[in-house]
């Protein structure tokens, strides 16, 4: 993102604006924290980070696009990247929490920034898919879980009537 937006900057007439080296900066930080925290983090600290993150992370990425105008329709898609990764790794709870954020976080860019209030199109089109997808994925994730217990509940019982069966087989014979 950093660099395609350094490749635009640089298209422009106006070049790569000082801000921009700024957050670009921030984000780095922002985005490194984490590291330092996972490795002397108990499961209290690793889930409050985890809840940290599902908010943080769709902000971060609104700020981004408020600050980069036109330049931030390329990364939108990343609300639905962050919010299906929090879906798939860690469920459905945090997923949502994660897209609530991302509706807050796109709104409020629709909210303060002319460029998406002149695109309100624009704005509306990729805002649909960030209600609607995770919505779906919420199923499909909920299918899944149960399709694996499933899935694991006939392996036990395969297990278990193996084992009852080569026991009866093995007990006579032994006699």
């Amino acid at each position: 993102v950093i660099v395609a937006d350094l490749v635009l900057f640089l298209t422009s007439p106006n070049g790569i604006p000082l801000w921009f080296l700024g957050l670009t900066a921030g984000y780095c930080v922002y985005a490194l924290s984490p590291y330092s925290l996972i490795r002397n983090g108990s499961f209290k600290v690793l889930y409050g980070m985890l809840l940290a993150t599902a908010v943080l992370d769709p902000l971060v990425l609104s700020v981004w696009i408020a600050l980069t105008g036109q330049f931030g329709g390329l990364i939108a898609g990343f609300y639905l990247f962050t919010t299906l990764g929090f879906g798939f790794r860690t469920g459905q709870p945090l997923m949502h929490l994660c897209q609530i954020a991302s509706i807050v976080g796109f709104s409020l860019v629709f909210a303060f920034n002319p460029y998406w209030q002149q695109h309100g199109v624009f704005w509306a089109a990729l805002l649909v898919p960030i209600i609607v997808v995770p919505m779906y994925a919420g199923k499909l994730i909920q299918t899944l879980r149960k399709a694996r217990e499933h899935a694991e509940q006939e392996s036990r019982g395969k297990s278990d009537l193996l084992a009852k069966v080569s026991h009866e087989l093995r007990t006579p014979l032994t006699g």
